[in-house]
This record gives structure tokens, sequence and C-alpha cells, in this order.
């Protein structure tokens, strides 16, 4: 919960108090003046300024800032074509930036979450959900080294010489629910540079000039996470996805080690290649793609893969050549479900000096928190997604289908989950908390079926039927 509220309006001033009844005029300003644990609500209005975070909160009291109003009531346009519109630069960790249309400037990145000092600090915890991204040249969403990221329930357009969204060098970090579409000359969604622990599920990626999603690529030596060493991404899960409509190969899995790409639809590609597999040289030895397993997808074509010469044959299980959407599949563009939740944020302890106190005030968003449980081979579970969520007052909630088993209504705000039969292993669904004025929060539910990792005592939010 926010320990500080801090408003901003276009009627606003410098200066100001910074209550609902004073607020500043600035965004720049409220995040200069905000400490661990603020909110800042941004009222809906067009605030011509380049923001830039330098400092953050802390992993139990982030920084958040909000388009107050609803997504996209709050507009961000760049005042230097020259900077980036957003920028998160390390040491800034644990922020939340949530619901505001953004302009790309004309040479940089629309929001752009960098390291500093070599690479020697990089940000954690950092949030982009629930936002409109106009981009120009740069990317629309690039991640220049960073943990723990998570880029949420975007719609993402328009970049005329980058990607669409970019991670380079990023570790236990998930892109999962956005929409991404007018991308001209590269890839809509990549990552590269040394990232390993990626999620990738449920985007919808359609009319692009040329890739759908790169998993890999061929980063420089200077840009490579340090410490990497044969690969350019390791241990991505990608899932539930869907490209509709891309003019080069709707995937290209470049020097990927440990890629699983399972459950998820591609048609309508423009390129003879559908989908590759194959090394990142150039910049560095050349790289190969290794343990790459494709799973219960479907294509709308027969021959659908090429593996250059010298890498290993990926897997193959359970795909589809008929077109048809895989089954079970949901239409998720625009809200994000899920996977395996990265590992937990380790919290750094912060010394911080405070400000000027500032009016606490009461306005409240939707938390929702992740879940867990686990049952034995065909057998339901209940579980009680809201146990550990904020009490709020929330409009709706929008629940994704689980790749594996099937959902319903177990009264009382739980959840009914039955697997397959004969399924065994993990299983993961998301639901959407939505209030009244359309602010989001969504959470990934876990479920472990017929394993021994997870027990009844490790988690208190479910109970078997």
């Amino acid at each position: 919960m926010a320990t500080n509220i801090i408003w901003v309006a276009k009627n606003g001033r410098a200066g100001a108090l910074g209550t609902e009844s004073s607020p500043l005029a600035s965004i720049q300003e409220a995040i200069n003046k905000a400490t661990p644990g603020t909110t800042i609500m941004v009222k809906g209005g067009v605030y011509t300024e380049n923001v830039k975070f330098s400092k953050g909160g802390t992993a139990s009291a982030p920084i958040t800032l909000v388009s107050a109003d609803g997504p996209s009531k709050a507009e961000i346009k760049p005042a230097s074509g020259s900077a980036d519109t957003i920028r998160v630069q390390a040491p800034a960790n644990y922020i939340t930036i949530d619901g505001f249309k953004v302009y790309g400037p004309s040479s940089k990145d629309s929001v752009h979450i960098t390291s500093s000092d070599n690479m020697t600090k990089i940000s954690t915890g950092i949030t982009i959900q629930n936002m409109e991204i106009l981009a120009t040249s740069g990317d629309g969403i690039k991640v220049s080294q960073g943990d723990h990221i998570k880029i949420l329930n975007n719609k993402v357009s328009g970049s005329t010489s980058e990607q669409g969204i970019d991670l380079v060098g990023a570790t236990h970090s998930v892109i999962s629910g956005n929409d991404v579409s007018g991308i001209a000359t590269m890839a809509a969604i990549q990552v590269k540079g040394g990232s390993y622990d990626i999620e990738i599920s449920y985007n919808n990626v359609h009319n692009t000039g040329k890739w759908g999603f790169l998993v890999g690529g061929v980063t420089s030596p200077s840009s490579l996470l340090p410490g990497t060493t044969d690969y350019e991404v390791k241990d991505v899960r990608m899932f539930g996805n869907e490209v509709d409509g891309s003019a080069a190969q709707a995937v290209r899995v470049m020097g990927g080690t440990n890629v699983k790409i399972s459950g998820n639809w591609f048609h309508d590609v423009g390129s003879s290649r559908f989908i590759d597999v194959l090394a990142a040289a150039d910049q560095h030895a050349a790289w190969v793609s290794k343990n790459v397993t494709f799973e219960n997808n479907s294509f709308d074509r027969t021959s659908w893969l090429t593996v250059e010469s010298g890498n290993p044959q990926p897997i193959q299980s359970g795909n589809i050549t008929s077109g048809v959407a895989p089954a079970g599949w949901a239409d998720n563009s625009g809200i994000a479900p899920s996977t395996p939740t990265p590992a937990p944020i380790p919290s750094t302890p912060t010394t911080t000096t405070p400000s000027t106190p500032l009016p606490t005030e009461t306005t409240k968003l939707p938390m929702a928190r992740d879940d867990k449980a686990s049952t034995s081979v065909g057998t339901a579970v209940k579980i009680d997604i809201l146990a550990n969520d904020d009490a709020i007052a929330w409009a709706n909630a929008k629940i994704t289908n689980p790749l594996y088993g099937t959902l319903k209504s177990g009264g009382n705000d739980t959840i009914v989950y039955t697997p397959k039969t004969g399924f065994k292993g993990v299983d993961t669904f998301k639901y959407t908390l939505t209030d009244a004025d359309g602010h989001q929060s969504t959470a990934t539910v876990t479920v472990d079926v017929g394993g021994t990792t997870i027990t009844k005592t490790s988690w208190a939010d479910y109970f078997l039927l």
C-alpha cells in the first residue's frame, strides 16, 4: 500500500503540495519528490516532457506511476526527440509504470529500462503495464540489461527501424499479454544479449514488416550481459502466443539454449521459411541453438521448420499443421495470462532520507498476487485466488484458460482447476482484476499436477476437492 500519494494534473503548479486538490503540474517533479512506497497519480491530459527515474523504491515499498483516470487517459509526449520519452536508469529499482499513452521520440526509445556504470548497476523489479505505446523510429519498450522485469498487457505499434519490445541482457523476466503490430523492419518481440529465465506468453503479434519473434539474435560483445558464454538467450518458455501475419518468419531461434515453444498459434506468414533454428554468429563465435522443443503448436503449413546446418534437430511433438487454433485456445490479446513465475525478487534493504512529508490519501489500486497449488494426477483442486490479494472494490476479473486443464467457478471467489486426463506437470493460468476506473493488476496461478516439489503447507490459498 502506498505510504504517500502525489497528484499531478494539467491545472497543477510547480511547488504545490501534491494533493488531489493542490496537484503538481509536472510528472518529473513528482518523481523527484517520490520516496519508497509513493504512488504518483497523474490525471488525464497531455504532458509534454521526457520522464526519468534515477531512484526507485524497495521490494516491499515500490514506487508506482499511474494514469489516474484510466488507461491512456494521461498521455506523455517527449519534449526532446533525442531522449527517451520514459527512462528508468539503474540504480532505480522496484518501479511500476501503469496505463499511460506514450509517444516515441524521433531518435530514441519510447520506454527504456537501462543499466549504468558499464553494467555494474542493473535495475530490478520494474513493471511496465497497460500502456499504449506509439513508437517512432526507436524501440517501443527497450530493456538494456534488467532483472525481474515484467512487460504486461501493453499495446505497442509503429516503430520504423527497431523492435516493438526488445530485451537485451534481461534475467528472470516476463513478456506477457502484449499486442504488438505495425513494426516495419525488425522483430515485433526480441530477447537476446545473454538473457536467461524468460517467459514469453500470450502475446498477439500481427501485421509486421519483418519477424514475429526473435528468440536470440546477434549482440556485440560490449552489449552482452557479463558472464555470457555460448548463448544469446537460454531457459526460455514461449507459449500461448499468436502470430497473425508477419512478412518474415513467425519465429527465429538464434543462439538459443533450452528453448521450449509450446501451445502457440502461427499463421498467415508471408515468408517461404516459417520457423528457423540457427546459430548466432558475426559478432562473436558461432553459438548454435540447442535443446529446442516445439510442442503442441498450430501452423498453417506442413513444411514449417528450417534448421541451419550444424544445429541439433529440435524435439517435436503434438504439433498440428491444419492452421486451426490449438485445443483450448482463448484469445488473450491485451491481457496477460501465464507460466512458471520467475524466482522471487530478492529484498534489498534500503536506507532512505525522508523528504518533506506529503499528505497521505486513501486511494487504493487493484493488487493481485501470484498463487500456487498442487494436486495429484486427474484430481481437481479448488483455489482461493483472492485470499492473498489486497481488499479492493473491483469491477470484474478476467481469467485466462490454462493449456493443460479446465477452469470453473467454485463459488466465493474460488476457482476449480481440473487437469486433463493423464496430464502430469506444471500448468498455469492468469487472472486480472480491474477496478471501476480501468486500473488493472494481473497475477499468475501455478498448479503442480502430480509433482513432489509443491506441498500443501507451502501455500495456503488452495485445498483439494
